[in-house]
């Protein structure tokens, strides 16, 4: 990782304001799970859900040198895209790097809209959701996103398990959301076993969730993994 760069616990909890370093929000093996995946997608496309103070994102644009890279948050983020852009324009990616600030991961028809201004017709390699880590705006994003994915290409949810309270620590059981994020992970597992195709592989550990998109056909507007956990066959 370069120099400029600081994972999570290195500076307790922030980056330099304005300068030219940036702080990823993400533990060091976290990290590296990302240099391993973007060495073996090679992703040329990709779409961020949530991004803080822009560290995620450039390290993004830095380890995968991407033809787009489209990122969005909920806060307006006005200082960290110009923060953003002027890094891109340094390593030569000015025009590649894209940020979006006060999107709601949750309203399905303004990623829908950026999506299509952003990529045209173009199949998204990788899709990173870090973003509200609630069970209902991840699943709009999912149904509208997951189906623009190559096959082959890869969903990650990070912090899926976040909302639930480890055995002897019930005290911390106010902070857990009415429906936790875990839901979206098993509708996805079933859709999976229901739908042949969707998924060619997926894979969890105690951060992270990875969907590698399959071969079946998916279409963007009317694509619901809720309603695929019985024998329907997916919209197409």
């Amino acid at each position: 990782m370069p120099a400029d760069f600081f994972e999570r616990g290195d500076r307790g909890g922030g980056g330099s304001e304005g300068g030219s370093d940036f702080f990823v929000f993400k533990f060091r093996a976290e990290i590296d799970g990302y240099v391993e995946l973007f060495r073996r997608l090679e992703p040329e496309r990709i779409f961020e859900l949530g991004m803080n103070d822009g560290g995620s994102t450039i390290l993004f644009a830095e380890l995968a040198r991407p033809r787009k890279l489209v990122s969005i948050d909920l806060e307006p983020l006005a200082q960290v895209r110009e923060r953003v852009e002027r890094r891109a324009a340094a390593i030569g990616l000015g025009d590649a790097v894209r940020v979006f600030g006060g999107v709601d991961q949750g309203d399905r028809a303004e990623l829908a809209r950026i999506a299509d201004e952003e990529f045209g017709d173009e199949a998204l390699d990788l899709v990173v959701d870090d973003c509200a880590h609630l069970y209902e705006p991840a699943r709009r994003s999912f149904n509208e996103l997951f189906p623009r994915l190559r096959a082959g290409g890869v969903y990650v949810i990070e912090d899926w398990r976040w909302g639930h309270v480890p055995l002897g620590r019930e005290e911390t059981a106010e902070w857990v959301p009415e429906i936790p994020l875990s839901r979206l992970v098993v509708e996805i597992v079933l859709a999976s076993a229901t739908v042949p195709g969707l998924a060619a592989d997926l894979s969890a550990d105690g951060r992270d969730v990875s969907i590698t998109r399959g071969e079946a056909p998916l279409s963007p507007g009317a694509f619901d993994v809720s309603s695929l956990l019985g024998t329907a066959p997916p919209p197409v």
